[in-house]
């Protein structure tokens, strides 16, 4: 069968479309020769999620964000969820919200809930919850620590306006004649002080013949004594008592 120029033209003009068709929708994150399933999920905000953010379960990415807008003048937001895998899991299963990074944006992570049997189709709406990112967390631990720093600020400041409040002009005179009062008295201090130093100098050698005498005399008591404990006057004494 010879095939004309116009079923040929027919042909090409087809395939062209077909090919075009694929093209777009690939663009749009959406291959038209995978099978994919499609779920939704309604949040009452999305905190800055984008189209084409991940969908992962257990840390493994399976599908994306295809789409998210307003349901209704409610202003619950809808996300649509294109997902690639085979992996099982339950209507029951919960779509969180969650932030990876810092700079990594926002992400959805399924968590199966695994006790329940009953599998997840496609067109189903899903549970969905938002999971506090680092950024909140470290927010959270910030907040409790700025109210204490904010609470000591203004008892320093209540503490300075007591002190100056109490610090007259008269306190104040006081307080300056006291420490020039104290400044003299150290200094009276520090002239005695080294008067008796001098002193101390001057009659180190009498000091020096003092205790050599003391020293003599503690030598000389300790012989008498000695001499005494030998005379054996209890002996003595009781021989006298003798009629």
């Amino acid at each position: 069968m010879k095939i004309t120029r116009e079923i040929k033209t027919a042909i090409l003009v087809i395939a062209s479309i077909l090919l075009f068709i694929w093209g777009y929708s690939f663009l749009k994150g959406r291959d038209l020769l995978s099978n994919y399933k499609t779920f939704y999920v309604q949040y009452d905000n999305v905190e800055g999620l984008v189209n084409s953010a991940p969908v992962t379960i257990n840390g493994l990415n399976v599908g994306k964000v295809m789409g998210v807008k307003f349901l209704d003048n409610t202003g619950k937001i809808q996300v649509e969820l294109q997902i690639k895998s085979d992996f099982p899991f339950s209507k029951s299963s919960i779509a969180s919200i969650y932030e990876p990074g810092l700079i990594g944006g926002k992400q959805i992570m399924i968590t199966p809930n695994f006790e329940d049997k009953t599998p997840a189709e496609s067109g189903m709406t899903l549970q969905g919850n938002i999971k506090p990112g680092l950024t909140s967390l470290v927010g959270e631990k910030l907040t409790p620590l700025q109210e204490k720093v904010e609470k000591m600020v203004v008892s320093a400041d209540d503490l300075l306006k007591n002190v100056n409040s109490i610090l007259d002009a008269k306190t104040k005179a006081n307080l300056k004649s006291t420490i020039a009062n104290l400044d003299a008295t150290l200094a009276e201090f520090k002239v005695a002080s080294k008067n008796v130093n001098e002193m101390l100098n001057e009659n180190k050698g009498k000091f020096s013949s003092t205790m050599t005498n003391v020293n003599k005399a503690s030598a000389n008591f300790a012989k008498i004594s000695d001499s005494i404990s030998k005379a054996n006057i209890g002996k003595t004494v009781k021989s006298l008592e003798k009629p």
